[in-house]
C-alpha cells in the first residue's frame, strides 16, 4: 500500500477515475481525499493479485487517460 497525489480538482479527478473505470474496467484508486491548502487530492493504493494480471503498458494507458484533459 502506498499513498498518491493527485493535482487537480477533486471531484474532476473522480470523474475521471470512473471514466478509466467504465473504458479500461481497471478501478484506479477508490477515496480521494482532499489535500488541505492545494487543489489536489490524496488516494490509498493498495494493489492485489487481479492486477498482475495487467501489462505494464495496460496500467500506463489507464493513468495517461485519467490525466488527460476531459
Amino acid at each position: 500500500m502506498f499513498h498518491l497525489t493527485l493535482e487537480g480538482d477533486v471531484e474532476e479527478l473522480l470523474l475521471a477515475r470512473d471514466r478509466v473505470a467504465r473504458e479500461t474496467g481497471i478501478w484506479l484508486f477508490g477515496n480521494l481525499k482532499p489535500v488541505e491548502g492545494r487543489a489536489a487530492g490524496r488516494a490509498e493504493l493498495s494493489m492485489g493479485t487481479a492486477s498482475l494480471a495487467l501489462g505494464d503498458e495496460e496500467i500506463a494507458a489507464a493513468i495517461e487517460m485519467l490525466l488527460a484533459p476531459a
